[in-house]
């Protein structure tokens, strides 16, 4: 097993463990179903060690991609590592910067102030949810209310206009079965489009309070997300979700299936 760097998991003692996922990989082309085993720390030798994993159960294979998460100080860790077949030490892949835009609960993650902005990916979901539009308000003197620009966005806003995608990804792979219900008995469609309330800049007027789900039309939902300062990003969770959709329900049924205006936050 793979060495956790002690920087990364300096703040984990006693009774706290992670998890790992192991997956064989043949090219490509990666096993059914990943091993899984539970890491616990041991403070006599300060590393984390791995209960018993019978490597034989795994399909033939010439890498091994072993997911490590948990998480510690309320913060959430994950970090992959590969091995070559025959090689005793892996190579280790950067974790993933949004790694906490996935967990569909954390109301809000911090990303790295020295992580420069990627470019927009808009994310991949099964029909009829979609999330289209980069849309900014930046809430400060001179700043672009709005903007529909994702490269007119501060470096903050457009980090955390990509978690907001990367988190809509993840609460649409399982969606709740209210918003299910609302796309088949209303008019909505099934469309979303992003939002971002900018605070990151000093001048900024008023501060984040949280995300927001909101009917601007029947046929579209604002998937509003908020930035703050230091790598501050407030998300819609799937929580959130839920209540919207139960929120346009009510809304739908007292109106013809329209929606406009519902909300929530």
């Amino acid at each position: 097993m793979a060495a956790v760097s002690d920087e990364q998991l300096e703040q984990l003692t006693g009774d706290e463990a992670l998890s790992a996922k192991i997956w064989a990989l043949t090219g490509d082309t990666a096993a059914d179903e990943p091993l899984q085993a539970e890491l616990s720390y041991d403070a006599e030798r300060a590393t984390f060690v791995s209960e018993a994993i019978d490597l034989a159960t795994l399909p033939s294979w010439d890498t091994l991609s072993i997911r490590v998460s948990g998480s510690f100080d309320d913060k959430r860790f994950e970090q992959t590592f590969e091995f070559a077949a025959g090689e005793s030490e892996g190579t280790e892949v950067v974790p993933d910067p949004f790694a906490a835009a996935k967990d569909v609960e954390l109301a809000v993650i911090t990303i790295d102030p020295e992580l420069p902005a990627p470019d927009y990916d808009y994310p991949s979901t099964d029909a009829p949810f979609r999330l289209s539009g980069t849309e900014f308000w930046q809430k400060w003197p001179g700043g672009h209310n709005p903007t529909y620009s994702y490269s007119e966005g501060t470096e903050a806003g457009r980090k955390c206009m990509t978690a907001a995608a990367i988190r809509f990804e993840a609460i649409m792979a399982d969606p709740p079965e209210a918003l299910v219900e609302l796309e088949e008995n209303s008019e909505w469609g099934g469309r979303f489009f992003n939002w971002n309330d900018d605070y990151s800049h000093e001048d900024s007027t008023g501060y984040p309070s949280g995300a927001v789900l909101w009917a601007w039309r029947t046929h579209l939902i604002k998937w509003i997300s908020q930035t703050g300062d230091d790598g501050r990003c407030y998300l819609p969770t799937r929580s959130l979700v839920e209540r919207a959709a139960a929120n346009c329900l009510q809304k739908a049924e007292r109106s013809d299936g329209e929606i406009q205006g519902c909300q929530a936050y």
